[in-house]
């Protein structure tokens, strides 16, 4: 970790031709530097219109400044905004101006970096800030914003709270070891183990979740040739992007894409007809559709409604696997016995007329994804990890109490427990986790 008494810069705009570019400056010299470079003194939350300037009073551009007074900004620092002419020339040459006067370029993730180590927000708000930026739904966009309001943190911090009100009421009976525990105590011990354990078991529920929504869901068409999987997909994105044919075997290779369905970004796969071939590139694609079929999250199997075969044999899908059949060309069918054989895992549509379809969608929807509320927020692995480690040693303590063995031990597992779950918001944190954390950030934020 590089000192944090320097003053750092970065382009905190995305590169490329656009019609603004900001310059972000964080640090005890970044109002100098602004003096230097605009010619005037920025003023706490105020913007200035005006010209920078290089080393030789030649004016490199004209744009607005503003700036933040420690500890009043993102950082806690003094922070200077240069917002001027986007494209990649001019703002590469004020960037370079401002480290000639000083600055150093900044590394990933180090703007967030000092706001957390100077107390302005915690780990999973941090983590929330890249969520935030990499999101690919608006799912995940608001669920990333309420993590970062800290709507995450206060749900961890009470836990913490419990944990620390816990551990004094055990430890501070450590002190009397040939006393017995008050009767009253050793109620309110059980209730706060038991308190705790149902916290603890929501957090993980809610990690889980938030770390569902982050990522785009895998759907996978498979079936036989000519059933109607890429007419399929093809609705569902509202675009053209499988070939059509009567002809068996049109679609040689997998084809993905993304689908929105309401807000929910989702990546259809289609796959080549999956059957006996004599045709090498042919064969080639069925491999492929089977290699997609063990990476999915969900599985459909299409059908033709008309055949008595629903083709099951042709896949095999795991446990941890989302499955259900859609019986595609029910236009084709006079009667309407098929109605008799729903069930919560078959859809029975056409994609030519368009019946059935809308509730497909909306099994697609049910089964994929979860639905975004008031309370959904964005979570990552370590999360779930810290959660569970915690619960692991909540309970041996809580075992170790209900046994009557001695209060050390319990006391140690309860310190643990917390030592744990304060990975979470950073209560508790090494060099090692700050860095892998902050590494996977863009420049400039």
């Amino acid at each position: 970790m590089k000192n944090i008494e320097d003053t750092i810069v970065a382009i905190a705009t995305a590169p490329g031709h656009g019609a603004v570019s900001i310059i972000r400056v964080a640090g005890p010299r970044s109002w100098e530097i602004a003096e230097k470079i605009c010619h005037i003194e920025p003023r706490h939350k105020k913007v200035i219109f005006c010209d920078f300037n290089d080393s030789k009073n030649e004016i490199i551009d004209q744009g607005l400044l503003l700036g933040f007074r420690a500890p009043h900004s993102f950082t806690g620092e003094d922070i200077i905004e240069l917002q001027g002419h986007g494209g990649s020339i001019a703002p590469k040459i004020l960037l370079d101006e401002t480290i000639r006067h000083g600055a150093r370029l900044a590394e990933p993730g180090e703007f967030s970096l000092r706001a957390y180590l100077n107390n302005k927000i915690d780990l999973t708000q941090a983590e929330a800030v890249a969520d935030l930026v990499a999101s690919e739904s608006e799912q995940a966009a608001r669920s990333s914003m309420r993590s970062l309001k800290g709507d995450f943190s206060v749900l961890a911090n009470h836990i913490s709270k419990e944990l620390l009100d816990l551990r004094t009421l055990i430890e501070a009976w450590l002190d009397f070891p040939d006393e017995d525990v008050p009767h009253e105590d050793i109620k309110k011990i059980q209730e706060s183990f038991t308190y705790i354990e149902s916290e603890l078991k929501k957090i993980i529920e809610i990690s889980w979740a938030g770390e569902k929504i982050k990522h785009n869901k895998k759907i996978a068409f498979v079936g036989a040739p000519n059933v109607g999987k890429s007419s399929l997909m093809n609705w569902l994105s509202a675009k053209d992007v499988s070939i059509i044919s009567d002809r068996p075997g049109t679609t040689r290779d997998t084809i993905e894409r993304e689908i929105i369905l309401n807000g929910i970004a989702l990546t259809a796969i289609d796959t080549a007809g999956i059957r006996e071939s004599d045709d090498e590139i042919e064969n080639e694609g069925i491999a492929r559709s089977k290699n997609t079929i063990e990476h999915a999250d969900l599985v459909i199997l299409v059908c033709d409604a008309q055949d008595s075969n629903d083709n099951k044999d042709l896949i095999k899908v795991s446990r941890n696997q989302q499955f259900f059949k859609v019986f595609n060309k029910i236009d084709l069918i006079e009667s309407k016995q098929y109605e008799q054989d729903l069930t919560d895992d078959s859809y029975f549509v056409s994609v030519k007329t368009e019946e059935g379809l809308n509730k497909l969608k909306e099994g697609i929807l049910n089964c994929m994804v979860v639905r975004n509320n008031e309370n959904t927020m964005t979570a990552r692995s370590r999360h779930v990890k810290s959660s569970e480690a915690a619960m692991e040693t909540l309970l041996l303590a809580k075992r170790l109490f209900y046994e009557n063995n001695t209060l050390e031990l319990v006391a140690e597992e309860l310190r643990l427990t917390h030592q744990k779950f304060g990975e979470i918001t950073g209560e508790v944190s090494s060099d090692d986790l700050l860095g892998e954390i902050f590494s996977s950030f863009c420049i400039g934020k």
